[in-house]
């Protein structure tokens, strides 16, 4: 549970030394926004798949940003325009779900195109039969791909290992999808009211992560989650001053226990980025 930082802690005078830097990267071709499309990493890769190009509302455009060479490259197309799409690694492959359809209210329903796989190794896409569109709808807000499966908000999860698609308990579907989330060991953990989870999904329930003491207050809204090398990252942003905020970066070293228990030790914590209040958002 979050608390306020221990006495050496909050005393610390001496920055951490970490901070946030700017990647030049660039690009073969135009630049293009993020902010419909989908991010999923592999490797050293990092994809940006789908969401609009100028004034198209959809599209098939797939970049990757390799983080070694820092450069961008284009992929191959997926096989349906989309956006407002959600995507996920499971067994290093890319499923891609949702968003293919012109409009935020209109439906999504043909199971021909609602979900498809990209294989890094053939450098193919290939339409998932679902009938998922139905039930989710075609704009998909969130989704997590951990345990091997696919989980998606209202209400599915899906197994390519067999093919299956199953309903998603209440507690599942609703547990996590309004606050900060991560995939990390291929386990789902969320935070919420200053609480860390993580998904045991053998027995279908959340489970507090034990051990984590030191942090300070964290705002469940607009913080976000990341795999850090097997370590937890949490990053807010704070305003500082009228026209100047900050933004704060934790680690949090993970060690799994036993089938019930995964603890959390508190590593470090301190201010990354300083920038005007106004530019861009954590949350």
């Amino acid at each position: 549970q979050a608390s306020e930082p221990p006495a050496s802690l909050a005393k610390k005078k001496t920055p951490i030394g970490y901070a946030l830097a700017k990647i030049q990267a660039p690009h073969s071709g135009p630049p293009r926004s993020s902010r419909c499309s989908s991010l999923v990493t592999i490797g050293s890769d990092i994809y940006n798949i789908g969401g609009p190009i100028d004034d198209d509302d959809r599209s098939s455009n797939v970049s990757i940003l390799d983080c070694r060479s820092k450069t961008w490259r284009q992929g191959p197309n997926m096989l349906v325009k989309r956006t407002y799409t959600d995507a996920n690694v499971v067994d290093g492959k890319i499923y891609v779900a949702g968003g293919c359809r012109d409009g935020f209210f209109k439906d999504c329903n043909s199971p021909s195109d609602w979900m498809e796989v990209f294989d890094p190794k053939t450098q193919t896409w290939e339409i998932v039969s679902s009938h998922g569109a139905k039930i989710c709808g075609c704009k998909i807000s969130k989704s997590a791909g951990a345990d091997g499966k696919v989980y998606v908000y209202n209400g599915l999860s899906y197994e390519p290992r067999t093919g299956r698609w199953e309903r998603l308990s209440w507690d599942m579907d609703y547990g996590w999808v309004w606050f900060s989330y991560c995939v990390i060991g291929d386990v789902l953990y969320m935070f919420n009211e200053g609480v860390f989870k993580w998904y045991d999904c053998k027995v279908g329930i959340w489970r507090v992560l034990k051990g984590v003491k030191g942090l300070p207050k964290i705002p469940r809204y607009i913080a976000r989650m990341a795999d850090y090398g097997g370590k937890m990252v949490v990053l807010w942003e704070r305003v500082v001053a009228y026209k100047e905020k900050v933004i704060l970066c934790a680690v949090i070293a993970l060690e799994r226990r036993n089938d019930e228990e995964i603890c959390g030790k508190f590593e470090w914590y301190d201010t990354v980025l300083t920038l005007p209040n106004k530019s861009c958002n954590v949350g």
